[in-house]
């Protein structure tokens, strides 16, 4: 946002609302990649018994 205010842009509320929304968005995806890369490959297992 200094960035573009820097630049001569005027920012209202939807525009700042609209970036920190996706810079939140942007942050999540990257947190939620980083914890998929981290965490074990996924095995199947059988299940002991059948729940009835």
């Amino acid at each position: 946002m200094v960035a573009a205010e820097l630049q001569g842009h005027k920012l209202n509320g939807q525009d700042r609302l609209l970036i920190r929304t996706k810079t939140a968005m942007v942050l999540g995806a990257k947190q939620r990649h980083r914890q998929r890369m981290k965490s074990p490959p996924y095995q199947w297992r059988k299940p002991d018994k059948l729940r009835r």
